[in-house]
């Protein structure tokens, strides 16, 4: 029978070649992220001497693949071609590796079956494979997870080999691709599950006397299986035990996160089930949007193989037929096991389900046969040496057909497929290599990914450009400088900011659906860039950043929307310096913080301006009123703000912009959520309930509290009482001029109560509803100090510094308050060098923020100690002052200067 299904064979494996090769220079288009980076990683194999065991950038990435495409490299080159071609042969490979496990794994159960079954089994099974759109697009693309299944099968392939021959060196050669498994693909990590299910059944089975061979024997070969596959896995294994960050990185940005747009174990059941023949991946760069894993023909096929597993299942006649067919389930539903976590971006995904293969072939095999079994019993002249043959032939045409047209006519013409490989920033990175840019030039291009490795691929010029991540920034070189602005169509600046750019327009091709690739813009100077002007300001931050200007540009869609230019006046101390802006409310308690990453520090060059957008997704609970900015430059490395230096030379931790109004929601009473639910009429009117974030307070503090009312027919008129104390007065109006009413109250509770716990009360004409229980804490004052070792006597107003020493590498300094204050004043201190430059500072209220002052009262002291790590024998003097935070104000000496700098020099010793 073997001359019969090995021109099949060749055939299936003909048609996988074909499907796989055929105009690969035009499909995929472009060249995406992913398979950018792997060039980038592979040349550094091939090339540069790397032996990665794993590669932690872009989100972790087994190695296996590079290794391979490392060889093709140094054979014809690094290139995309290259790259294609190390994946095409993988994939081809992977149909011959799985016609050897699937036949393997059936002769190895030992289901009864006809004479060459195994044969024919296997040949229809690599058919169905050979033309299956998924795996043909996976073959062409050039990414590691083609691997995987080459792997599987080798190692599957000869595990139930050795299942059945029992020979050391099967056991041998499936540990070895099995080892190699764990470099393919972070799915391959539920492997062992699988191997752990076969190895339990063969151990049960020798155990009960049932196996062809001994318990002794089993463990013998268990440890010819185990150990190669270990001391391969093991370097990996070490690897991930000195970076766990790498294991868990892709897994945790792809699993379930609890929130509410996780979808519902239901969803991710029916559409694992459906994807196999009713409704596939939508996701149209690896699918034809919907497809699923298996066509109409073979998804019938593929039900009859299922129904006949489940009855062989049920009624077994062999020894270890029930555990066999049980195995190919337990591979499927373990393999579909990374899908089903993985469903933050897409359910269902072909790709994550990709351990299935080879199994997931079989079946509809299986169901061809039974098939043609049933007919067979009914025509007799049926013989298997002509009615197969002819039976894969109308298969393989019509099979192959259908997936040409739905690759080549459907798939490839899809509008949105050259946008979604990323094919503009080839074309752009093409344009690029047709230009000779003067010595003097800056090329700004947009991107969603910082140095995009498709540019630094194919552009000559890659190491020149400056980059503006998702065009959420434009920036101004410095005057006199040409310069160039390349925009991709994925990655397009506000409309608003390049208004007046269409005589500048140098290039705008289109793509081969007719949509512009990419704009391209050119200015002999960065002066004729035509820029929007925003509302001036100047706000130095840390003499390295300057805010000169902003705007809010609108409200809208639950949106805030603003722009801010900043200029480079020196070197970034840190490279990671992001813009941040927090919208807080009128007593600066934040709302939403968003910040602006699209040109970061380390590509700024001093005298560049820098247009940023800012975008505050406003809570649905927003109410009407007024509102500020607060800006700041911000280092995540470093966990640093640069303090700003205000329009009027005052110190502030940030630059506070406003105040301005903002309507709100027009959904904030619809979707309004007290912390506490009331709904409690008063008179007229209607409390709905209250926010009290904080039911402790120390003497001095103040309390926060929102009240949320429906208007009533007539105007209300109470008051907030706390123990026996009228805290503040509030009106509601009438129905008619206000609906609904919030009252938000900042009040500061007296700093000269005891403690004690009382109701918190209000009261509206005779009625008196208790809200909470509100508890002060009394604050202990020192009333007597021991003056430091250095006095000093510098008078801020309500602050007497008084003394200070240095004692164990800390900053301490004694203050005398002598007046009390409603307001929390920030402290600033600066170690300064010899010639007066910062070595460091601390912006801090007092006592690290433990103790701010307004809490303090008259005649108090209060020692402040600060800690630096810095080099002390550096350290020439210091300076100090205070500033309020909201506003920039600074606490000036009698002589108008608002910092005190003392030497160390003369110090006295503590």
């Amino acid at each position: 029978m073997r001359k019969y299904t090995f021109p099949c064979v060749l055939i299936a494996l003909l048609i996988g070649a074909f499907l796989r090769i055929w105009q690969i220079t035009l499909y995929p288009p472009g060249l995406h992220f992913d398979p950018a980076s792997n060039i980038v990683l592979m040349s550094e194999i091939a090339f540069k001497g790397a032996r990665p065991i794993f590669y932690s950038s872009w989100s972790g990435r087994e190695v296996l693949f590079f290794y391979l495409g490392a060889g093709m490299f140094r054979l014809l080159g690094a290139s995309i071609f290259s790259l294609h071609l190390t994946s095409i042969f993988t994939g081809i490979l992977t149909l011959a590796a799985g016609y050897f496990a699937i036949r393997q794994f059936w002769l190895a159960m030992a289901i009864p079956s006809p004479k060459h079954f195994s044969h024919w089994l296997a040949t229809f099974a690599i058919l169905f494979w050979a033309y299956n759109l998924t795996h043909i697009l996976w073959s062409r693309y050039g990414l590691r997870l083609i691997s995987m299944p080459l792997l599987l099968s080798l190692s599957a392939g000869y595990f139930f080999r050795a299942v059945r021959t029992q020979r050391g060196q099967d056991w041998l050669i499936s540990g070895i691709f099995t080892g190699l498994t764990a470099h393919t693909y972070i799915s391959a990590r539920v492997y062992p599950l699988v191997l752990g299910w076969l190895w339990l059944g063969l151990f049960w089975q020798s155990w009960r006397g049932t196996g062809q061979v001994s318990l002794t024997t089993r463990v013998r070969q268990f440890f010819y299986f185990a150990v190669p596959a270990l001391l391969i896995v093991l370097p990996l294994g070490w690897y991930f035990y000195q970076h766990p960050s790498d294991f868990f990185n892709r897994a945790n940005q792809l699993a379930a996160n609890g929130n509410s747009e996780n979808p519902t174990a239901w969803r991710v059941i029916t559409a694992t089930l459906g994807m196999f023949f009713v409704y596939g991946e939508p996701y149209s760069r690896f699918n034809l949007p919907g497809k699923p894993w298996l066509g109409p023909l073979a998804g019938a096929f593929f039900l009859i193989g299922v129904l006949a597993s489940v009855w062989y299942i049920a009624n077994p006649q062999g020894k270890r037929q029930r555990w066999g067919l049980l195995s190919l389930w337990v591979w499927i539903i373990i393999f579909l096991i990374p899908m089903m976590l993985a469903v933050r971006d897409l359910l269902p995904s072909h790709f994550r389900s990709f351990g299935i293969m080879p199994m997931v072939f079989l079946l509809p095999a299986w169901g061809v046969l039974l098939v043609w079994q049933l007919l067979s019993q009914q025509i007799t002249r049926l013989q298997a040496h002509t009615t197969l043959p002819a039976l894969f032939g109308i298969l393989a045409l019509a099979g192959s057909i259908n997936t040409y047209y739905e690759h080549f006519f459907l798939w490839a013409r899809q509008p949105d497929l050259h946008g979604a490989n990323d094919g503009q920033f080839r074309s752009a990175s093409e344009y690029l290599n047709t230009l000779t840019l003067e010595p003097a030039e800056e090329v700004y291009l947009a991107a969603y990914q910082y140095r995009h490795p498709a540019v630094a691929v194919l552009a000559r010029d890659y190491g020149r450009l400056r980059w503006l991540i998702r065009a959420e920034a434009l920036v101004l070189p410095r005057p006199n400088h040409p310069v160039r602005y390349i925009f991709p169509q994925s990655d397009l600046p506000p409309a608003e900011w390049i208004v007046g750019w269409e005589p500048f327009l140098t290039a705008n091709p289109k793509e081969p659906k007719g949509a512009v690739d990419f704009w391209a813009y050119r200015f002999e100077n960065a002066a004729q860039v035509p820029v929007p002007s925003l509302t001036p300001t100047h706000f130095s931050f840390g003499g390295q950043v300057a805010l000169t200007g902003w705007q809010i540009q609108r409200e809208a869609n639950h949106q805030l929307v603003s722009d801010y230019w900043l200029e480079i006046t020196a070197p970034p101390e840190h490279l990671d310096y992001r813009l941040v802006v927090d919208l807080v409310d009128e007593q600066g308690n934040p709302i939403t913080q968003s910040y602006n990453d699209a040109y970061l520090g380390e590509q700024w060059q001093i005298g560049e301006q820098i247009l940023a957008r800012i975008t505050h997704h406003l809570p649905p609970s927003l109410p009407a009123g007024n509102y500020y900015l607060q800006a700041t430059i911000f280092s995540p490395s470093a966990q640093q703000n640069l303090p700003a230096i205000t329009p009027t030379q005052q110190t502030a931790a940030y630059a506070r912009l406003g105040a301005f109004s903002l309507h709100g929601s027009d959904a904030f009473w619809q979707t309004l959520h007290p912390q506490v639910t009331l709904q409690q009429p008063v008179e007229s009117a209607l409390l709905l309930g209250y926010d009290l974030p904080n039911s402790t307070l120390r003497a001095g503090d103040w309390l926060n509290m929102k009240l949320y009312w429906q208007s009533g027919t007539a105007p209300l008129a109470g008051q907030l009482r706390w123990a026996g104390e009228t805290l503040a007065k509030l009106e509601v109006p009438a129905q008619a001029s206000a609906p609904n009413h919030l009252h938000t109250l900042h009040l500061q509770m007296p700093k000269s109560r005891p403690s004690g716990t009382f109701p918190l009360q209000l009261q509206v004409g005779t009625t008196v509803i208790d809200l909470a229980a509100l508890t002060l804490q009394t604050v202990p004052h020192t009333f007597s100090a021991q003056p430091l070792a250095n006095r000093v006597q510098a008078d801020f107003g309500a602050f007497l510094l008084d003394s200070w020493q240095i004692s164990h590498q800390q900053l301490q300094i004694l203050w005398h308050c002598q007046a009390e204050t409603t307001q929390s004043w920030t402290t600033f201190v600066h170690l300064l060098d010899a010639n007066g430059n910062i070595l460091a500072q601390q912006d801090l209220p007092p006592q690290a923020g433990a103790y701010p002052t307004h809490l303090w009262v008259a005649g108090e002291w209060v020692q402040d100690p600060y800690s630096f790590q810095i080099d002390w024998q550096m350290v020439k003097s210091w300076r100090v002052g205070w500033y309020d935070p909201l506003s920039g104000e600074r606490l000036r000496l009698a002589d108008g200067s608002d910092a005190v700098v003392i030497s160390l020099e003369s110090a006295n010793p503590p």
